[in-house]
């Protein structure tokens, strides 16, 4: 996989002036996969050169690796809401 992050995601649909607050999101990086409900603030992580079907969700016994990955997406997810906020537009 690539070095750089790659994101994916999958939004409910809302009015084009509100932030994103419900749908699912996932971040590629090196061999992990972290999928993060936001919904249910729920958050998933993967190695997927160990585990390519995605049977084993590392959150717990990977926290640091969850957490850096949870936090770039995080990050990224404010910088699309602040931009929502300024222009009204997604």
């Amino acid at each position: 996989l690539s070095e750089k992050p790659i994101f994916s995601m999958e939004l409910m649909r809302t009015p084009s002036n509100e932030p994103i607050k419900k749908g699912t999101f996932a971040m590629w990086e090196g061999d992990y996969k972290l999928i993060y409900y936001l919904d249910y603030n729920k958050v998933k992580l993967f190695n997927l050169r160990s585990d390519p079907d995605e049977l084993i969700n590392l959150t717990d016994s990977e926290p640091e690796i969850s957490r850096r990955m949870l936090g770039i997406m995080k990050d990224n997810l404010d910088r699309a809401n602040e931009k929502i906020k300024s222009t009204g537009k997604r």
